[in-house]
């Protein structure tokens, strides 16, 4: 198992292994790619080092899967070097599922990447086992290696890799018109909002201007649905933005409405509520970032509490933008 093999096969293994390699090179660009400009990750509650250690941990398995292999092959031993290109592969396999795969939202473009990336693995293991196989009956003393040859290697290895990057260019370009599509539907549906309001004075001065729940059975009700209005919208908007879908300068100006309602106290009243259970229609993650506006709009007030949440809220999705959102509008946070 661990007899050398002759230069042919040792020439064959290696220039597999430099082919694995080059491949594996530009898709890794890909990856990174996908990750810090496009955006493909579900990076809340991920500050950028821990997302920087996880994205290089799955790099470096890589590296190491590659190198080790490179090594053995450089030395013959064509059945060590299928067997930790197996086991490394692996292992790769691995640091993906748990470091990576749990990060991955609705966004496909990572995991057909990766699952290119496992194919062209599998396929260099497999070349690797039918060389070791016929190691002993091929003979290549009189062959040559053209510059045909090497163009039309070339060529295929170009042919993959330019698949892979046309898919994830025009994906990218579907992303970014479904996010416009997106950005759309909910300016329009907080229209309706506003429109609904302009013809419901009342209701709405039992908001925004009451300090106290309506007595009234009815008019609790109405609150309450009207509250459920916003809050259903701010729930889109949130996924929306977790999942990467929604632009974050765009998810700011639905930050400075969130506060604005957080700060209400017929709205902390209905939120605080156990018998009404209003917090329950929601998904916890948009349920903590609602029960956090409202604890902090109780705690510190005005504009100090208001650079607080947006604070936060930054770090609690991994959105630098939002906590920037004040400076960037001009607006000094002091006491």
């Amino acid at each position: 198992m661990l007899e050398e093999a002759n230069d042919n096969i040792k020439a064959l293994a290696e220039a597999t292994v430099a082919i694995l390699g080059l491949i594996s090179a530009a898709l890794s660009i890909a990856f990174v790619y996908l990750v810090y400009v496009a955006r493909a990750l579900r990076t809340e509650r991920h500050p950028k080092l821990r997302l920087f250690v996880r994205v290089s941990s799955l790099l470096i398995a890589c590296a190491a899967s590659l190198a080790g292999t490179g090594l053995l092959a450089r030395a013959g031993w064509l059945a060590p070097a299928g067997l930790w290109l197996l086991v490394s592969g692996c292992c790769c396999v691995v640091v993906y599922w748990i470091l990576i795969r749990s990060l991955v939202s609705n966004d496909a473009r990572i995991p057909y990447t990766m699952m290119v990336w496992g194919g062209i693995w599998i396929l260099a293991l497999g070349a690797f086992a039918i060389l070791w196989i016929v190691r002993d009956r091929i003979r290549l003393d009189d062959a040559k290696l053209s510059v045909d040859t090497l163009a039309q290697i070339a060529s295929l290895t170009i042919t993959a890799v330019g698949i892979v990057f046309t898919y994830i260019m025009k994906t990218d370009q579907s992303n970014r018109i479904a996010q416009q599509e997106i950005y759309q539907t909910l300016e329009l549906q907080s229209i309706e909002l506003f429109r609904f309001e302009a013809a419901n004075q009342t209701l709405v001065d039992m908001l925004w201007t009451d300090t106290a729940l309506p007595v009234k059975h009815a008019d609790r009700y109405q609150v309450k649905q009207y509250i459920c209005q916003m809050l259903n919208l701010f729930e889109m908007a949130y996924r929306f933005r977790v999942h990467g879908i929604m632009p974050p300068d765009v998810f700011g100006s639905w930050v400075i409405w969130i506060w604005e309602l957080s700060g209400r106290p017929v709205f902390q009243q209905l939120w605080e509520d156990t018998e009404e259970g209003l917090p329950l229609n929601y998904i916890p993650g948009f349920r903590l970032m609602m029960s956090k506006a409202v604890a902090i709009s109780d705690e510190i007030p005005g504009r100090i509490g208001r650079a607080h949440f947006f604070k936060y809220l930054a770090n609690e999705i991994n959105c630098p933008e939002v906590g920037e959102w004040l400076d960037v509008k001009g607006a000094k946070v002091a006491g």
